[in-house]
């Protein structure tokens, strides 16, 4: 069979166990240990459900837990990963407050917006220059309620200044 090969038959059996070996790893390596069984939206907060397989057992997690641990992340596969990952950059981009409620503070003439945070109820009230002068809690709003909170501000400052120059108005006029 090998006549006048200089291979010898033990050197060719551990070259092909050698690739056999490589090739086992290969397929473990790419052999998926968790999976995506489940995805909620509770209070705006997402949370997946994850199977371990192989086990009967599940456990819950978020999308920004799972993506920002990787040894985690290599156990899943590759539609899963990107599941996680768009869930996850998704979150991060969704806005943490919105305005619950607005009205009128007959005491200061100004607007007062309730901004309930997502995920939970927590509710702060503040007028509409408080929040525009409060940078990191506008960025954490939409773009149309900070939108509204910008008009509100413009306008409660315009009327604020017509009410200043109706005043030095009336009292040159009464001089």
């Amino acid at each position: 069979m090998f006549y006048g090969s200089k291979i010898n038959l033990v050197d060719f059996f551990a070259g092909l166990i050698a690739q056999y070996k490589k090739l086992q790893q290969d397929v473990q390596q790419n052999n998926n240990a968790y999976r995506i069984l489940e995805v909620k939206d509770e209070n705006g907060c997402i949370e997946l459900t994850i199977h371990i397989i192989g086990r009967n057992i599940t456990f819950k997690s978020t999308p920004k837990e799972l993506a920002a641990n990787d040894a985690l992340l290599n156990g899943f596969s590759r539609q899963d990963v990107r599941t996680i990952t768009f869930l996850a950059t998704s979150e991060m981009h969704k806005p943490n407050y919105e305005i619950s409620s607005y009205k009128l503070c007959k005491k200061t003439n100004k607007m007062l917006f309730s901004l309930k945070k997502s995920g939970n109820n927590k509710v702060i009230t503040k007028t509409a220059d408080i929040i525009s002068s409060d940078k990191e809690l506008l960025q954490q709003i939409s773009q149309s309620d900070a939108h509204m909170i910008g008009y509100t501000t413009a306008i409660e400052k315009g009327l604020i200044e017509k009410r200043k120059i109706a005043k030095i108005i009336s009292a040159e006029s009464n001089e």
